[in-house]
């Protein structure tokens, strides 16, 4: 149970004069900045003040939120795998359907370099425009929201226990896009090696006769 009391009402109990305070709650823009701002509080106050950070004041919301970021990081590997099998079946499928041109372009001089090149040019293009195309949409998803909120009432009792509000805002972070994106294209540059190694390997008098 947590009871709440304004100052005004317990500094007449008390006989105070309202100049003092029992608690100072001091805000921070960055979290990760959170242990070197605690250290510097720390050394400036002494011994003689008790300083605590969120994660030492409720261990057990920290253990939640450090869950939570583990659990993110393995969704956005699961979802690159996913990303990887997908532009190995498109370009396999774009290359199968497309051996004859291939072997047309190298029976009439074209090498394995520029075949190679080719390929990892069509696998750039494909994935940064896939790339653009879902960051937009996130991007406006995600201002719509950071405006109007996400409700979650029907969990405010639980959110209200670990110290969370029941709206939720999403944050844009810049940051973040650039990590996705720089970690998509590396995803599909190795995802297309094994599309690029089938191209390359192929005979041209051999796949010219086939029908």
């Amino acid at each position: 149970m947590q009871v709440f009391v304004r100052k005004s009402d317990l500094a007449e109990i008390t006989l105070d004069d309202m100049s003092s305070a029992h608690e100072i709650a001091v805000l921070i823009d960055d979290n990760e900045r959170l242990m070197e701002v605690t250290d510097e509080i720390k050394e400036i106050a002494g011994d003689k003040i008790l300083v605590q950070n969120w994660k030492e004041l409720s261990p057990d919301l920290a253990m939640i939120t450090d869950m939570m970021g583990q659990f993110g990081t393995i969704l956005v590997f699961i979802i690159l795998m996913a990303l990887a099998f997908g532009i190995i079946n498109t370009m396999l499928m774009a290359i199968l359907e497309r051996k004859k041109e291939l072997g047309m372009l190298m029976a009439v001089g074209m090498n394995r370099r520029k075949i190679r090149r080719m390929i990892t040019w069509e696998t750039i293009f494909l994935t940064v425009t896939g790339t653009i195309v879902g960051m937009g949409f996130s991007y406006v998803l995600i201002s719509f929201f950071a405006e109007r909120g996400i409700n979650l009432n029907m969990y405010a009792e639980a959110f209200e226990e670990l110290g969370y509000s029941s709206m939720l805002y999403p944050v844009l972070n810049t940051e973040f896009f650039i990590q996705v994106t720089i970690l998509t294209v590396i995803t599909a540059l190795f995802a297309a090696i094994f599309p690029i190694r089938r191209a390359i390997k192929m005979n041209p008098a051999e796949v010219l006769r086939t029908e």
